[in-house]
């Protein structure tokens, strides 16, 4: 029984720790938070796909996205910034350009 008291006690520290945390943020940042995917991956997306004249109209998406362009596009940006980055962290390294952080090899 008294576990279980303080254990109620120490899940009120907590969960009012945890307000108190939440509360110390205000409304507007917790807002930017919440909105900050759907704007950065969405609406920006739109937006530059409008502003550049694409017509979306009479496009089946499904065919779209399987085409092999978009596929070749995808695979092609993934690949290649995963091997640029890598390639040039190494040389930079290398060259003494850079340095990697203490304790990584």
């Amino acid at each position: 029984v008294e576990v279980t008291k303080a254990r109620l006690r120490i899940d009120h520290k907590v969960l009012s720790l945890s307000n108190a945390a939440r509360e110390s943020v205000s409304a507007l940042r917790r807002l930017e938070e919440a909105l900050h995917p759907w704007t950065s991956f969405v609406v920006v997306s739109v937006f530059a796909l409008a502003n550049a004249g694409v017509r979306l109209s009479g496009i089946d998406l499904a065919d779209a996205l399987a085409s092999s362009v978009a596929l070749g596009v995808s695979i092609g940006t993934l690949a290649g910034k995963t091997v640029g980055i890598s390639l040039f962290a190494y040389l930079a390294v290398r060259l003494g350009i850079g340095k990697l952080p203490a304790e990584t090899s």
